[in-house]
């Protein structure tokens, strides 16, 4: 079964709720920061997927946990998806499991969930 851990701020339980309308029986969880996914890492081991929006971030400039996440999770396939193109993470600490999406005006959650949908 697919895992996938969700980082996306105060609206999180939502945007959990709407990953589990298109993925009926994955498992999918959440956390509201970046900073809570590295304080509870342990509870993710088995993860596959971690997606992380901009608004799970405090702050678009200071990317220190967004390198803590890539150097921890790095067998994980892991999504950032930003409205702020000029705010992006330098390639340097990236790896090839990493994919940054920018995306105008709004992130379009729904559109997200349904990459994961299982294909019969």
């Amino acid at each position: 079964m697919m895992s996938l851990v969700v980082v996306g701020g105060r609206q999180v339980d939502a945007i959990v709720s709407t990953f589990l309308k298109y993925n009926e029986g994955m498992d999918v969880r959440g956390e509201e920061m970046i900073t809570d996914l590295l304080k509870n890492k342990e509870n993710y081991r088995e993860i596959k997927n971690i997606v992380l929006l901009d608004s799970g971030m405090y702050s678009l400039k200071e990317i220190n946990e967004f390198k803590e996440v890539v150097k921890y999770f790095r067998r994980r396939n892991i999504r950032y998806y930003t409205r702020y193109q000029d705010l992006l993470p330098k390639d340097d600490f990236i790896n090839e499991n990493v994919e940054i999406e920018v995306c105008e005006g709004i992130i379009p959650i729904s559109e997200i969930a349904k990459l994961y949908m299982v294909r019969e």
